[in-house]
């Protein structure tokens, strides 16, 4: 059982590239080749590995903030494996704006498909849904979400 009471206990931990929006480029990647990723990573060696598992051809939307951290969690599982807490830190999203969506929107345009990760900000989500809307493309939208860009 976890306690919340400061203590330490035993456990595994391993490190694991992710985010979901890499996650996915990466998996379209490895199945079609063709990726764009637009995203943001820090000066550091979290940055470093992620940058390495796409070809500089499928980061070239990626921009280093040396400002933040790379995005980083920590996952907390029982010993079923079922999730229990998570803990991130991904204020560097903040550097994913509307003027970095814009800055791509020639290769969106010409894109079959846009997935979107939605941590970042509203105004963000509303650049990308805008580019979406403009060069009519396909997609499905988290009611969630949607309804979060009109709060």
């Amino acid at each position: 059982m976890l306690y919340l009471d400061g203590a330490t206990y035993k456990s595994k931990s391993f490190l694991s590239g992710g985010g979901v929006g890499r996650n996915i480029a990466e998996g379209l990647y490895k199945l079609h080749g063709g990726v764009h990723l637009i995203s943001a990573i820090g000066n550091d060696e979290s940055g470093n590995s992620l940058n390495s598992y796409l070809p500089k051809t499928a980061t070239a939307g990626v921009i280093r903030d040396p400002n933040n951290a790379t995005s980083i969690c920590a996952v907390i599982c029982d010993k079923l494996g079922d999730c229990k807490l998570v803990l991130g830190d991904m204020k560097i999203h903040g550097s994913i704006t509307p003027e970095l969506v814009m800055e791509n929107e020639l290769t969106m345009s010409t894109a079959p498909l846009i997935v979107m990760d939605a941590n970042v900000e509203v105004n963000t989500m509303e650049a990308v849904l805008g580019l979406a809307r403009k060069y009519n493309k396909p997609g499905k939208y988290h009611k969630r979400y949607l309804q979060a860009l009109h709060e």
